[in-house]
């Protein structure tokens, strides 16, 4: 059961990092937002 957790909150992490990649495409909103990204990223590996 402790894996299908931690499966399911890396997916969820996945969703996440995934809708905010797309919004940032479709706004095209600069830099600041792009800088976010990789501390996303930092923390989805963390998990």
């Amino acid at each position: 059961m402790e894996n299908f957790n931690l499966d399911f909150i890396r997916n969820l992490t996945r969703l996440v990092t995934f809708n905010n990649a797309e919004q940032l495409y479709q706004t095209k909103k600069g830099t600041l937002d792009f800088l976010r990204y990789p501390f996303l990223l930092k923390y989805y590996y963390k998990i």
